[in-house]
């Protein structure tokens, strides 16, 4: 492989800073994505959600025209996940710094986004937990079963409960 012309070197530089670019967006929505949630703004969650969707299909857009790239200069696609600093020498002496700082970002961002997404998919199913066990309270409550065996201790399927005090 040779390395690349200053064009070509320019191309890949603006890929990544396209890539920069939607994955701040993508942060972004994530963030905004969480306030949402805590206020429990459904119409701001469906603005969110179409501009999640429309990020991510650029970013795969994008994606695949840096593996169209590449594969013109190395004669064959790169497997997933695409490692940007195994074609650091391809890239000039001089523009190598650069280069990394703009991709050590990109990577920073990804692991924020991750981050963030994980936070947010947590903190939903903990609300969805907390509400079946709502329900589950008031289900049982309305019930004429006993909370309690012959022994006066607590059944096993009660401890299911929110709150709950033997006496």
């Amino acid at each position: 492989m040779e390395p690349f012309t200053l064009s070509k070197q320019d191309q890949l530089e603006q890929y990544i800073h396209q890539q920069v670019t939607l994955y701040e967006t993508l942060l972004t929505c994530l963030k905004e994505e969480r306030i949402c949630l805590k206020k429990a703004d459904v119409d701001g969650l469906w603005k969110i959600s179409e501009t999640k969707q429309s990020t991510i299909m650029n970013i795969d857009f994008l994606h695949h025209e840096i593996i169209a790239f590449i594969k013109q200069f190395t004669g064959k696609a790169p497997k997933p996940p695409i490692k940007l600093e195994n074609y650091i020498t391809l890239v000039s002496k001089n523009k190598r710094s650069d280069f990394k700082k703009t991709y050590h970002a990109l990577i920073s961002l990804a692991e924020q986004i991750y981050t963030c997404g994980e936070d947010n998919k947590k903190f939903v199913e903990d609300c969805l937990l907390f509400i079946d066990e709502i329900i589950d309270v008031m289900v049982r409550s309305s019930s004429r079963h006993t909370m309690y065996d012959k022994e006066m201790k607590l059944k096993d399927y009660y401890f299911n409960m929110i709150i709950h005090k033997e006496v």
